[in-house]
């Protein structure tokens, strides 16, 4: 979000109508459909059983193995139950 803020829009030297342009509403809009959507995924973290969090997290942040403490299908189910409830909530699904 701080990338939006410092972002400046981009001109290729042609003109682009008559329409008035306002690029702080843009990045406002931007911010809170962000914050809007990373506000849905936190959430949405907490409500994984503590002890599947932090392997559900890392295997969908870095693609790493889930850890030997359960079986694979234990955190795929956890994994797959995030996924499903983020996107319901984003209207993904």
């Amino acid at each position: 979000m701080e990338d939006i803020i410092l972002a400046t829009p981009k001109h290729d030297g042609m003109p682009k109508g008559s329409g008035i342009s306002d690029p702080t509403a843009a990045k406002a809009m931007k911010i809170t459909e962000s914050a809007r959507i990373v506000n849905v995924i936190d959430e949405e973290r907490e409500k994984i059983q503590e002890e599947y969090r932090t392997g559900v997290w890392r295997n969908i942040m870095y693609g790493e193995r889930y850890p030997d403490d359960a079986d694979v299908s234990t955190y795929s189910r956890h994994k797959g139950r995030f996924v499903y409830n983020v996107a319901i909530r984003l209207g993904y699904y």
